[in-house]
């Protein structure tokens, strides 16, 4: 029975490989939307990072949560959910955890990368159609390691702060449009004043319909205006954070050696003396994040809705569509305060991680949620994944299969620079749903 069960999902995810992307190969009715890598589903496939022109229709993805003025701050984590546990309501939530592991440490967010995790990812819930992004946070300081703070629409509509390798006094700005490679004129390189990894400095992403602008403690570093001859971002967008590996032997020789420099020195070293210090996790460090929304909403809009497309690219329009899948076994907890500071959600599991080496101190309130690499006893393990094997299996051949098999999110996949937009999630036990059981001889598919 479990061998065939294997099967069943093996088969599964060959057949929904590469099914959506574009608005010529889109998902089919009983599976209509496409996921932010590729795949189609439904329930939380429809939800952030939703493709619309990859999706049945353009009605197949929730709404995006519309833009929010506010000031994130992270006493705690009450505000910040577990994708496996998120329902679209983006008023219970100010952020997603996509992957990895997070802690609340003296009124930071710190986000750590393990040699298992396969790094840690935030997102947030609302969009941003124009507006102004600050995050004021420490970086990174080691080879093969890469900080991120970037913009990333459903249409892959990208705008970028980077932090690769182990440079403290520089960062990168970049931007893509609908996933296309950058020419070499889209990135650029910009010094800072003083280490990213000892201080904090403000990064900001000031997002225009006709310019954007990138600026590191208040001051503009460098302009970016629309033009005949560019083709901007121009969907809404949510923000994303994290700290990934690029060094390590499975990514091309392109963005390995981005991360680092010299292909020999830039693999991630997992006996550096701050990985070893701070329990076995290089770590990035976020005390605030703040938002300044471009427009106001007309009074009842609730999301963004995409249109067709015109000559200037997807419309966008303001509309009260929801943004919630209504069947969500999701465990989101009450409102907080609307200032947007953060807590620990009900979903989170325990957990008291070491002080950070890197903007913590004695006493902190450390709660580790989200997706937690574990291994759950014997006889509970095979019951919970029996059960969920079962579940699936039925859906599947009923038609109405809530979840397909999501590939991993890396993308190296040549030996020139491949930018890459997230860490790959970690297993599927970490993410607390039924393993991801497609192999095909390699991680980056």
């Amino acid at each position: 029975m479990v061998s065939s069960t294997l099967f069943c999902f093996l088969c599964l995810g060959q057949v929904l490989k590469g099914w959506c992307s574009t608005a010529s190969n889109q998902c089919p009715e009983n599976m209509p939307c496409c996921s932010e890598f590729g795949y189609c589903g439904t329930e939380s496939f429809c939800l952030g990072g939703c493709n619309p022109q990859g999706s049945h229709n353009l009605t197949s993805c929730k709404g995006n949560p519309i833009c929010q003025t506010a000031n994130y701050t992270f006493e705690d984590t009450t505000r910040i959910a577990n994708l496996t546990d998120y329902n679209g309501d983006a008023t219970k939530h100010d952020f997603l955890l996509n992957s990895g592991n997070i802690s609340a440490i003296n009124n930071t967010l710190v986000l750590y990368l393990t040699e298992d995790n396969g790094g840690t990812r935030i997102s947030s819930t609302r969009y941003v159609h124009y507006g102004t992004m600050t995050a004021r946070m420490k970086t990174g300081r080691w080879a093969g390691t890469v900080a991120a703070f970037i913009t990333m629409s459903d249409m892959k509509d990208e705008i970028d702060w980077e932090s690769p390798g182990d440079s403290v006094h520089a960062m990168q700005s970049n931007w893509f449009y609908e996933g296309e490679i950058p020419t070499v004129t889209n990135g650029a390189t910009h010094q800072i004043s003083s280490d990213s990894y000892e201080n904090y400095h403000d990064y900001t992403i000031n997002y225009q319909q006709d310019q954007i602008q990138w600026l590191i403690d208040g001051q503009v570093v460098r302009t970016v205006s629309a033009n005949s001859s560019n083709s901007m971002p121009s969907t809404p967008s949510r923000m994303e954070f994290s700290l990934w590996p690029a060094g390590i032997n499975t990514s091309a020789p392109g963005t390995i050696q981005w991360a680092g420099g010299k292909f020999y020195q830039c693999m991630i070293n997992w006996n550096d003396p701050d990985y070893l210090a701070n329990g076995n996790r290089f770590q990035i460090v976020i005390e605030s994040i703040s938002v300044v929304c471009a427009d106001s909403p007309p009074t009842g809009s609730t999301s963004y809705v995409y249109g067709t497309n015109t000559s200037a690219g997807p419309s966008i329009a303001y509309s009260n569509a929801p943004t919630t899948i209504q069947d969500a076994t999701a465990n989101v907890s009450p409102n907080s305060s609307s200032d947007g500071s953060s807590g620990s959600p009900g979903s989170s599991l325990g957990g008291s991680p070491s002080e950070a080496s890197n903007g913590s101190g004695s006493g902190s309130n450390s709660k580790k949620i989200g997706i937690i690499a574990g291994v759950v006893a014997g006889s509970v393990a095979a019951l919970i994944f029996g059960a969920l094997i079962i579940r699936l299996v039925v859906r599947f051949f009923s038609g109405a299969s809530s979840k397909s098999v999501e590939p991993y999110g890396f993308t190296g996949v040549s030996s020139d620079y491949q930018h890459i937009n997230a860490p790959a999630p970690p297993t599927a036990s970490e993410l607390h749903s039924v393993p991801n059981l497609r192999y095909e001889g390699g991680r980056y598919n």
